[in-house]
């Protein structure tokens, strides 16, 4: 168990003195490599960011710091999904599903196909518009950090199809002739982090600054970010993504609660950006390897 992110920051602002009255923090450390890595990073912000207001110049990165948090370790997991046998309705049900229910498709659905995982828990449904065809998926599980914002993968032909903070996918136009046939996986991110609420609509403006995050396995990323009148525009840069050299693509999805999502495919050797973001909510930053 990983100390709690805030305790981590008091630990790297501490003095020697006060340092030996966290003996816990201090333990951790020495037998974490991940933990004492993250901590000597945010030393060196913080050393940095006093030269720099020694000088009489803000630092940024020291500000953006303060935001970062990794979410608790969860092993990045491939999780295959067998089919489920249940006897089709004779009439069309509504799905209740892992969501609000005023947030669910609205209108009756068919049922075309169900699969299952028994560790952990999960539960899809693929089910259809009779109205419109269109087809979407339902990820259901008591974990929601199982079925929100997650990959749902199918083996052949590859696709591949997000979920959204309800555990659903829409197909848009593409059709899936006998889903139960398919071999279906349910892929979750390689890393995870989060920064905080940065401020208030209408923050000035600061100047883009990288910042480097250590998360559990060795994955590193730069965060560079630049608070503007109508929001923020973040910039990622993957460092490492654990031992995964032969990686080649990722797709990341940032998110801020239900409202905002954005779902960005690029190289590892190239950065990208994505604007539009708030200053007033939590920036969820989820990565997954294609």
């Amino acid at each position: 168990m990983h100390p709690p992110d805030i305790e981590l920051i008091r630990f790297a602002n501490a003095s020697a003195e006060a340092r030996r009255g966290m003996p816990e923090i201090a333990s951790h450390l020495a037998t974490c490599a991940a933990c004492r890595e993250w901590v000597a990073g945010l030393e060196g912000w913080l050393e940095a960011a006093a030269d720099s207001m020694a000088a009489g110049m803000p630092d940024a990165a020291a500000s953006l710091s303060r935001h970062l948090h990794r979410e608790g370790a969860v092993a990045a997991r491939i999780i295959p999904l067998i089919p489920m046998t249940i006897e089709a309705p004779t009439y069309s049900a509504y799905l209740a599903a892992d969501g609000e229910p005023d947030r669910l498709p609205e209108g009756s659905l068919e049922h075309r196909a169900t699969l299952y995982a028994e560790d952990p828990e999960l539960v899809l449904r693929i089910m259809r518009n009779p109205d419109t065809r269109e087809e979407s998926l339902h990820l259901i599980s008591g974990d929601p950090g199982l079925s929100r914002n997650v990959l749902v993968h199918v083996v052949e032909p590859s696709l591949d199809f997000v979920t959204d903070a309800h555990g659903i996918a829409r197909l848009g136009a593409e059709q899936l002739d006998d889903p139960a046939s398919l071999q279906w996986q349910v892929r979750l991110p390689e890393a995870t982090f989060t920064l905080s609420p940065l401020g208030t609509p209408g923050t000035a403006a600061e100047p883009e600054r990288e910042t480097e995050i250590t998360a559990e396995g060795g994955n590193r990323i730069g965060v560079a970010l630049e608070r503007q009148a109508g929001g923020v525009l973040l910039r990622l840069r993957l460092i490492e993504l654990g031992a995964r050299e032969e990686l080649d693509r990722v797709r990341l999805v940032i998110s801020q609660g239900e409202t905002v999502r954005r779902i960005v495919e690029a190289p590892v050797s190239e950065p990208c950006t994505v604007t539009g973001l708030s200053l007033s909510a939590p920036i969820d930053i989820r990565i997954f390897a294609i």
